[in-house]
């Protein structure tokens, strides 16, 4: 909080992960270099070169120069350490599989003989590699930590046992993984539909007509239904398309 509160003192603005990768693909853009969207548009290294001369410039500071500065003042100042080691004996750590080196070095800088450490996370669901995450970290981390005590949570209690069949099966096929068999005792549930398509606007179409189809044939109501995305980016085909099946 302090550097933070430093950092803004000094006139510099904080900008989020999402604000970077707009700053990147501009970037690239303007390079004539098209990068996927699954892909971190920093991990090119001309990219990068302009982008960190573009926030310097702007006096801009984003969350990876934040923890590099945080671990450095650590490092700097031990005493800091000591006196957060003192103060908090217990870390409570969720989502760690989406950690990176910076963070890693942080806790375990933090971590002291008398520190007690909970951390929750599932390399399964690992889909941040490409800004920094490390899975390796959580699947070593026995190896790390030696006295650490591993509980597998399998039992899922929100989907049902025909969508967990369907991602034990998909899932099983990565190779750097912990292995484990999820499972509710809910009701099977219908049957997983698997549709490819060829552009999002396809995508789109086919999920507005299949909402309709169940609203006007199958007895459902639209208070029954939800699309589920991961990014705000790609509604914009669904809007088009559930605006044009009203």
């Amino acid at each position: 909080y302090a550097l933070y509160s430093d950092y803004l003192k000094k006139g510099y603005r904080i900008i989020d992960e999402y604000t970077s990768d707009t700053y990147g693909r501009t970037i690239a853009a303007s390079l004539g270099k098209k990068i996927p969207y699954y892909k971190n548009p920093l991990e090119d290294e001309e990219v990068y070169k302009l982008y960190c001369q573009q926030i310097v410039a702007a006096k801009e500071i984003d969350f990876s120069k934040i923890l590099e500065y945080s671990y450095q003042l650590l490092i700097d100042n031990p005493f800091i350490a000591q006196n957060i080691a003192r103060i908090i004996r217990s870390f409570s750590i969720d989502e760690f599989q989406d950690t990176n080196n910076t963070e890693f070095k942080l806790i375990k800088y933090l971590i002291k003989p008398f520190t007690t450490v909970y951390v929750v996370g599932d390399p399964d669901q690992t889909i941040y590699t490409w800004r920094g995450a490390n899975q390796n970290i959580l699947l070593k981390l026995e190896e790390t930590f030696p006295d650490i005590k591993t509980i597998i949570l399998d039992r899922n209690y929100r989907s049902t046992q025909n969508i967990l069949n369907s991602a034990n099966k998909l899932i099983s096929y990565n190779k750097e993984r912990v292995k484990k068999n999820l499972y509710t005792e809910e009701n099977p549930g219908e049957k997983v539909i698997v549709k490819n398509s060829v552009s999002g606007s396809s995508e789109a179409d086919y999920v507005s007509r299949e909402i309709k189809r169940l609203v006007q044939n199958e007895g459902y109501s639209l208070r029954d239904i939800c699309i589920l995305y991961r990014s705000n980016y790609l509604t914009l085909d669904f809007e088009h398309s559930l605006m044009a099946h009203q």
